[in-house]
């Protein structure tokens, strides 16, 4: 870690340490892991609750790394628990207009914080960085309202400080790709719908096992976009991984397969 990771890094732990007790909201990715890692560093593992909401719209894969991340990397007192939600039981979030990121979250932070008070819990986190407030991100203020605390904004900590921390820390997801739920493929103002996630889930998929990690299937009217990491377009530009990737989405249903030709970082 460089000087200013470090100072900033220090910061955050001097901030967590001004808990007894914290619920952590894990989704598997570098920012929650690195939240994790620095809560059990400053109160003690003892001390953290790491809750994790499984639904229809986080992908199998992505759920299953995550527990894994959990039991390989941190001490047994460390608690971890699933938590089942189904924003699919709300009609506002089924319209997906604008706001449905907020509905959302506000749904699920809200089953986190009320599982949290059970286990005597007052505080809430989550790895919201610096970097996600120049975003478009309406559930942000679904935690504001909740009161959930952001430890890596109040520390001034962006999105590549938390891969330097996590690399530095030796923690095994620190490279892993950015992601984001099902629900944010699909168009803005179509409705969601089971098939549709679980086709998504089963596209993207596909993808990684093909070395495509990081991959995003975006499903529109008789085509589909894919998007690809930086990365990744050279292979991408083989006639025949073209071919199988096609013939792959016109069984799907899909007559056009494009790519997007921005990578994703």
């Amino acid at each position: 870690m460089n000087s200013n990771v470090m100072q900033n890094y220090r910061q955050l732990i001097k901030n967590l340490s001004s808990y007894p007790q914290v619920a952590v909201a894990y989704s598997g990715g570098v920012d929650s892991t690195v939240l994790v890692y620095g809560a059990c560093e400053a109160i003690g593992p003892a001390n953290v609750l790491v809750l994790h909401a499984t639904s229809c719209l986080l992908s199998a894969d992505v759920s299953k790394n995550a527990e894994r991340v959990i039991e390989e990397t941190f001490d047994p007192l460390l608690r971890f628990k699933k938590i089942a939600v189904n924003p699919m039981a709300q009609d506002i979030f089924i319209k997906n207009d604008p706001s449905r990121c907020y509905y959302c979250k506000h749904m699920i932070y809200t089953s986190l914080i009320e599982e949290m008070e059970k286990e005597g819990i007052a505080v809430l986190i989550d790895g919201t960085n610096c970097d996600d407030l120049r975003d478009h991100r309406p559930g942000l203020r679904a935690l504001k309202e909740l009161g959930v605390k952001t430890p890596f904004v109040e520390s001034n900590i962006t999105k590549s400080e938390i891969r330097i921390i996590a690399a530095s820390v030796g923690l095994s997801n620190a490279e892993l790709p950015s992601n984001s739920c099902l629900a944010t493929r699909i168009a803005q103002n179509q409705k969601i719908d089971h098939a549709t996630l679980t086709d998504i889930e089963t596209m993207e998929h596909f993808l990684r096992q093909r070395d495509f990690l990081g991959c995003r299937v975006r499903p529109r009217q008789g085509f589909v976009i894919l998007e690809i990491q930086e990365p990744d377009f050279l292979k991408i530009t083989d006639r025949n991984e073209r071919i199988k990737i096609r013939n792959y989405f016109q069984k799907h249903g899909f007559d056009k397969v494009l790519l997007d030709i921005i990578g994703r970082l």
